[in-house]
């Protein structure tokens, strides 16, 4: 162990050995006892936040899945993309005098939720800029063939991150990426597009 105090007092230098040595044996007693109670104290938060949601030890965990949300300008655009062009199917709805104001689409194990701006909240500029929703699929080169088969203009495929991705914008500039493994190499483009 270094001591700093024995050098600076060469002839004290047993008495701050010592003095330092019980300072650094109560700085990690204190740094181990802050450390059990941190652990402690996690423990029971997490023991809290599964309480409070509902999960027991022998239960299925409470939350099940994640839903985007996505705002759009115009519903029924949104909807023939989304259920027409790649085979979402609405599953919920909500009509408030007589329009349909938001729905609940499904595909195999993904889900969506869209809902129209009115006309005096809609933002300036596309509402889904920036935002990107990856599909993690089985075979996203299938995705891409229906796609296109439906009349809609997806991104050539290539591999990104050992990941065959096929890119498309929705009507309000959301960005949809099917993503599924390869063994491809990277930056590979799809041979068969076009």
């Amino acid at each position: 162990m270094f001591c700093l105090r024995a050098q600076l007092q060469p002839r004290r230098k047993n008495f701050g050995c010592i003095a330092a040595l019980a300072a650094e044996v109560r700085f990690r007693f204190e740094a181990h006892t802050f450390a059990s109670n941190a652990q402690r104290s996690d423990h029971a938060k997490k023991s809290e936040l599964s309480r409070q949601s509902g999960a027991t030890r022998d239960s299925a965990p409470n939350i099940q899945q994640v839903v985007p949300f996505l705002w759009v300008a115009n519903l029924e655009a949104s909807l023939r993309f989304y259920v027409n062009g790649l085979g979402f199917e609405k599953t919920k709805e909500w009509i408030d005098d007589g329009k349909l104001r938001w729905c609940w689409l499904q595909l195999e194990g993904a889900a969506l939720m869209l809902q129209e701006y009115r006309p005096d909240k809609r933002p300036s500029g596309k509402p889904g800029e920036g935002v990107s929703l990856c599909f993690q699929c089985n075979d996203a080169l299938a995705i891409y063939q229906a796609a296109l088969a439906r009349g809609l203009k997806p991104q050539r495929p290539f591999v990104g991150n050992a990941m065959w991705v096929t890119i498309l914008p929705d009507p309000d500039g959301y960005k949809l990426d099917f993503e599924s493994p390869t063994d491809a190499p990277e930056e590979s483009l799809y041979a068969d597009a076009d």
